[in-house]
């Protein structure tokens, strides 16, 4: 792109006389811009050859803390260290391990700088660079704000690829936005390829786009369709809740209740429903009725947590009691209240939950048998959820988890609160 000042002095019109001489100026300042361009440069090959060897020292290793500090370190040098950085994107294709995870480091950072300057070298990779290189490319085109070239590109893959770069170039499409890349998502989602539409509707969801309402409805409707594809469907749904009306509850609870989906799926249906708040009303409980006769335990106990959720009192007296008798008769055992917990933990009674946890670890404690890491974390979960980020930190620390176990908390939305305290969020710094 050229400078500001030399686009208005390129359009600005000059008396015949002076042509000569304001060709001389021009050629001047474009030398004189050069310049300044290649000394910008020069001053930023050594902070981005550091940056770029902290990265490779990392490997397929490191901390997440470690690794987002390096990548916010390039990425505060700004756009002009882009091209620099650029070079890193395509590891070849012999590539290792570890070159391929900087090369995924190398497009988290160019996704973070977005510029025209390295559009051309982003879509002469998308095109012909190695597959690791391909993909990164596409992904950091996703963020371009050269909108009409990174669109062709992108579109052009998408029709002539397959697999893992197909879905890339859709997930990219998604991300540029624009009425013609979002017609793209939507008619694929008439494509019958499981994984493809998983994509599109990660996608979808991650943008925030609402055209895909009604095609989503038609794929919940047709449980063979939908069975592998519930979670996406779930998550696009949360993401416009306030688009989803009783006759879609109706239909997921429908879907629910039919054996084509997994038995975790319908059960994550189950736990997602009352996220749309609907009324439970005579039609609704009807449908509820196969799954409250249902032989499998697991399957029947949600449909209870849902429908209490929902305000039957009955069904969650009927689910608590049947879990107050599992305690009566079996006070001494810590299983008892750590079952009892887990299911006031799903009723969002955290206050009772947390009883019942620290009663069962107390037990465990009382017979020298050790706590299991479960139940300290469905402690420190209920804590957080109620609103109590300093007892989760602290039941945590007793825990002694690994780091990757804590990694996993992190990434938790039950955790958030937690991740997000300036103090107490420090126990996920691993």
């Amino acid at each position: 792109m050229l400078p500001a000042l030399l686009l208005t002095l390129l359009a600005t019109p000059v008396p015949a006389g002076s042509a000569d001489q304001d060709r001389g100026s021009l050629e001047e300042l474009l030398r004189e811009t050069r310049k300044r361009r290649a000394e910008a440069l020069a001053r930023l090959e050594a902070p981005v050859a550091e940056g770029i060897k902290r990265l490779e020292a990392l490997g397929t290793g490191g901390s997440p803390t470690e690794l987002e500090k390096i990548k916010g370190d390039l990425v505060a040098l700004g756009p002009d260290a882009a091209p620099l950085i650029a070079r890193h994107l395509d590891p070849g294709a012999v590539a290792g391990e570890a070159e391929k995870a900087l090369a995924r480091h190398v497009s988290d950072v160019l996704q973070a700088l977005p510029t025209s300057a390295v559009t051309p070298t982003l879509i002469e990779i998308a095109r012909s660079g190695s597959k690791t290189g391909r993909i990164e490319a596409i992904r950091v085109l996703g963020t371009s704000p050269d909108v009409e070239p990174a669109s062709a590109c992108l579109a052009d893959l998408y029709l002539s690829s397959k697999g893992t770069m197909r879905v890339v170039a859709l997930t990219s499409l998604a991300r540029l936005g624009g009425a013609a890349n979002e017609k793209i998502l939507l008619d694929a989602l008439s494509e019958d390829d499981p994984e493809l539409l998983k994509a599109v509707l990660a996608a979808l969801t991650d943008v925030g786009s609402r055209g895909a309402i009604q095609k989503v409805r038609d794929l919940a409707g047709v449980p063979e369709t939908a069975a592998p594809l519930v979670n996406e469907i779930l998550a696009y749904l949360r993401s416009c809740a306030d688009a989803v009306g009783e006759d879609d509850v109706r239909t997921l609870v429908r879907l629910a209740a039919h054996d084509a989906p997994e038995d975790g799926d319908r059960v994550a249906i189950l736990d997602a429903i009352p996220d749309f708040d609907p009324e439970l009303d005579s039609k609704l409980k009807k449908l509820f009725e196969p799954l409250l006769d249902s032989a499998d335990n697991t399957l029947r106990e949600a449909t209870q947590v849902c429908m209490a959720l929902l305000g039957d009192r009955n069904q969650r007296r009927d689910l608590i009691r049947r879990y107050d008798d599992l305690v009566d008769q079996n006070d001494n055992w810590a299983g008892a209240y750590e079952q009892r917990g887990e299911v006031y933990l799903r009723l969002h009674e955290y206050r009772e939950a947390i009883k019942d946890f620290k009663r069962a670890i107390k037990t465990y404690e009382s017979q020298g048998r050790s706590i299991k890491d479960g139940i300290q974390i469905d402690l420190a979960r209920a804590h957080c959820l109620d609103g109590n980020p300093k007892q989760a930190s602290e039941v945590l620390e007793d825990a002694s988890l690994s780091r990757s176990a804590l990694r996993k908390l992190a990434r938790d939305p039950d955790f958030r609160a937690l991740k997000d305290h300036s103090r107490y969020g420090k126990i996920f710094d691993v």
